[in-house]
């Protein structure tokens, strides 16, 4: 259970508290708040000696929580005992795995050597415990639901301190990125459709995920899974967030739930982020392209990187979920059906339409590139064939003129 933590020299005074910036370690003790004592005992901290502290967040205030001062005599060894994170009940943690702006998970192990991941609330504010209670209870309910990840076990008591904090445990899972669901462009299809089902089952209930990322999508089992529920919407829950709070994962997030979080619907926004999501994993990108990924533009394409003769099938499916106006979006499960079908090989309902006139806006949909528009000559974008279609009599371009030689764009 180690932990990290900001080493330094005091340098500077404000009130009781102290800015460290210059590295140094020597023995470990207790602090509170801001007073640099270990278990109320007076141990003076001078302006310039070399200290480490780290520190964690309750309410408004940033507590410290532990200090570790150079050239001090060795202290206790009972200060020297880690007590953060506490055990779980009867899961213990064992090291630190990931945080957010609220919490940290914690792989852990229980009985029967049981791996888990636990989540520990740590910033306890009014708003970070009505949705970990949120998190919680809806988990409950989605006890047994296919595609989710399921909790083995929570606390949320009464008052919650760095002592006896909020916490809830779930098996440990893989990250979908990089498992057996992403060997693959069918693969990474065939997963996102999966989840699709799941988020589609949860929207018929009224309920939206509203924080899907890479970071919660897990591999479990063999399947797919999701993770991490903190801003669950869900009918009956109550209202947590402003008007003036963005809601949602950074780089994924619909424009409504950036310019009216408090009023827009969620699963329409899940729709928004998990093409986002899907877009990132299938292309192997770090993030998506901010905004509309429309069909026509080269670089937002699905098929620009994904080097698969059918990828072009789902660029108007990415263009159609990634549009502004939620209202113009697929529903969750029209996005399944699509892939599904995609799968299948099978027609669907958003399939690209064929260009009517000859010009490059239209045959960039289908990845391919006008060269010279006067002597007619095209070349892929995929494989670099350049090629020219035999006009036909009446000056009538031939069926399919577009296909690239080398099957490259072919359905």
């Amino acid at each position: 259970m180690s932990r990290s933590f900001e080493r330094g020299s005091i340098t500077e005074w404000q009130g009781n508290r102290g800015i460290v910036m210059m590295p140094g370690t020597d023995a470990w003790f207790r602090v509170r708040a801001y007073n640099m004592e270990p278990d109320g005992l007076d141990v003076p901290v001078e302006q310039g000696e070399d200290v480490a502290f780290a520190w964690v967040h309750e309410g408004n205030r940033m507590i410290v929580t532990r200090c570790v001062r150079l050239g001090h005599a060795r202290l206790p060894e009972s200060w020297a005992q880690e007590d953060w994170p506490p055990q779980a009940g009867r899961w213990c943690p064992r090291n630190l795995i990931g945080e957010g702006r609220n919490g940290e998970v914690w792989a852990g192990r229980g009985p029967a050597e049981k791996d888990v991941a636990i989540k520990y609330l740590r910033r306890t504010t009014d708003e970070s415990y009505k949705r970990f209670r949120a998190e919680i209870e809806i988990m409950c309910r989605l006890a047994g639901t296919k595609g989710v990840l399921p909790l083995l076990d929570h606390r949320l008591p009464d008052v919650v301190s760095l002592t006896d904090p909020a916490w809830l445990v779930t098996p440990l899972a893989l990250p979908l990125v990089g498992s057996a669901a992403t060997t693959s462009f069918e693969s990474t299809v065939a997963a996102f459709a999966k989840i699709s089902d799941t988020l589609t089952s949860l929207a018929e209930h009224g309920i939206s995920h509203r924080d899907l990322k890479p970071d919660n999508l897990f591999w479990l089992d063999n399947a797919p899974a999701i993770g991490d529920f903190g801003l669950v919407d869900f009918p009956g829950k109550e209202t947590v967030t402003t008007s003036h709070e963005k809601l949602g994962p950074r780089f994924y997030l619909a424009p409504e739930m950036l310019a009216a979080p408090h009023r827009a619907d969620g699963r329409p926004a899940d729709v928004y982020t998990l093409a986002k999501c899907f877009w990132v994993v299938a292309t192997g990108q770090k993030y998506p392209i901010p905004g509309e990924q429309r069909e026509s533009v080269y670089a937002t394409r699905l098929s620009t990187y994904v080097a698969h003769r059918r990828a072009r099938q789902l660029d108007r499916l990415i263009a159609r979920c990634t549009r502004h106006n939620s209202q113009e979006r697929p529903t969750m499960a029209e996005f399944r059906n699509e892939l599904r079908s995609w799968l299948n090989n099978e027609a669907t309902a958003l399939r690209p339409r064929y260009p009517r006139r000859f010009e490059a806006s239209e045959l960039a949909k289908f990845a391919v590139d006008l060269e010279d528009s006067e002597r007619i000559l095209l070349r892929c974008n995929q494989c670099g064939k350049g090629w020219s279609p035999n006009i036909l009599r009446g000056g009538k371009l031939p069926r399919g003129y577009w296909r690239c030689p080398n099957r490259c764009n072919s359905d």
